[in-house]
């Protein structure tokens, strides 16, 4: 927005101040023009911001530097034309100098190559994992929160609109470029908002950025389907800004899956069970194992081994709302497992549950997919991928809060 030139200088001491008038000259466009054969056009928005330079006594050229200020950058922004501003010194007052004949103008050319700020989605493809059990979806979302949706090739200029629309045409044309079967999601689907504000300075939108489902998705046909959802933008509007047509189409797909009972997780949630005065633990029905009492777990020491195969039956003394279990292995991964059989009771007598993938190491961590209340837990470490028996230090357990 500003153009820093030159000072200005005289060819000996100045013998007192001399102050020097400088001036936008258009008449000297032609001229240019005329001796270098070019087709330059005058720069109009632009001005000068210090017209009056001071060479003090003593002195060859003056302190401060011409200085030239845009004040309409649109012109720059057509591409075609190529700009000239020509500047010339006036007058001078004081020291009895002379205005040179060769150095006294200053031609500053411009060539314009006007490219546009290109906005698109920031992604072409988002996809979510949906799980159900056969009491329903295990995380019927309200909605979906999609981070920085669009974004601008640089900086916004200026506020830029960019308005979003589901157009599920787009469907079928996705399925035949990628040889696959998604359909259209069978809920009703909105948007957080169908206008999203890039701010001057700014790449992405000021707006949190939703998908939103009625209340029907927690009754979505329970099988395993791939739906999806496209989106496009309608209309890009903002000074510099068009609409990126590479980038235009959005597509959020969902996988819809059978989730097992549990599932294996980096970490778990809840409140901590800490009062296991009254319960009770026996692994192949013994409540000790060669080394100690199987109950120690509960306050966190080790015992040796719980071998492949062997149930773990655990009595909360009463019902509990679990939600995640912790399995702590003191020597790592070569004692740890790679499946568990994670089953929980009411009765004693009644199991329901199922197998369960975990990562060997320090710690097992499982999450119950539908917290429910509970009484008997039975875990049955099913594999270790090393051959070794497992080595546990430890048990916590974790109630939905």
């Amino acid at each position: 927005e500003e153009c820093v030139i030159n000072p200005v200088r005289c060819t000996k001491p100045a013998p007192e101040d001399i102050t020097v008038n400088l001036e936008i000259t258009p008449s000297l466009v032609e001229s240019y023009n005329q001796e270098h054969g070019t087709s330059y056009t005058l720069l109009k928005g632009a001005k000068l911001e210090n017209s009056s330079l001071t060479i003090k006594k003593g002195e060859y050229m003056s302190e401060q530097s011409l200085r030239v200020v845009y004040t309409d950058m649109s012109e720059f922004q057509n591409g075609t034309e190529k700009y000239i501003l020509p500047i010339a010194i006036s007058s001078i007052q004081g020291g009895n100098g002379l205005i040179s004949e060769n150095t006294s103008k200053v031609f500053l050319t411009f060539t314009s190559e006007y490219k546009a700020n290109h906005v698109g989605f920031s992604r072409k493809l988002y996809t979510e994992q949906l799980t159900f059990k056969s009491s329903g979806f295990t995380n019927a979302m309200e909605e979906l929160q999609i981070s920085q949706p669009v974004i601008t090739e640089w900086l916004a200029d200026s506020e830029i609109k960019v308005n979003v629309a589901i157009d599920y045409d787009k469907l079928e044309l996705y399925n035949g470029l990628n040889g696959t079967n998604y359909q259209r999601m069978p809920v009703e689907v909105s948007l957080s908002h169908e206008s999203l504000t890039i701010a001057q300075g700014s790449s992405f939108p000021t707006e949190a950025f939703a998908l939103k489902f009625a209340d029907a998705m927690a009754g979505l046909p329970l099988e395993e389907a791939n739906y999806m959802v496209p989106l496009v933008l309608t209309a890009v509007n903002g000074e510099g800004a068009e609409m990126d047509e590479d980038a235009k189409v959005f597509y959020v797909a969902f996988n819809c899956i059978s989730q097992p009972f549990a599932m294996e997780t980096g970490s778990t949630a809840g409140t901590r069970i800490k009062d296991y005065s009254t319960w009770g633990i026996t692994v192949n029905g013994s409540a000790n194992s060669d080394y100690g009492s199987w109950s120690i777990l509960f306050s966190g020491y080790p015992v040796d081994y719980w071998s492949t195969g062997e149930e773990m039956i655990i009595d909360f003394g009463s019902e509990k709302n679990l939600w995640f279990i912790q399995i702590g292995t003191s020597y790592g991964a070569n004692y740890s497992y790679s499946n568990m059989k994670v089953e929980t009771s009411v009765d004693g007598v009644e199991y329901e549950g199922d197998n369960v993938e975990v990562t060997p190491g320090n710690a097992i961590r499982i999450k119950i997919m539908e917290p429910r209340a509970i009484r008997y837990l039975r875990l049955t470490p099913t594999n270790n991928p090393n051959g070794y028996d497992g080595y546990p230090s430890g048990l916590r357990f974790y109630v939905a809060n």
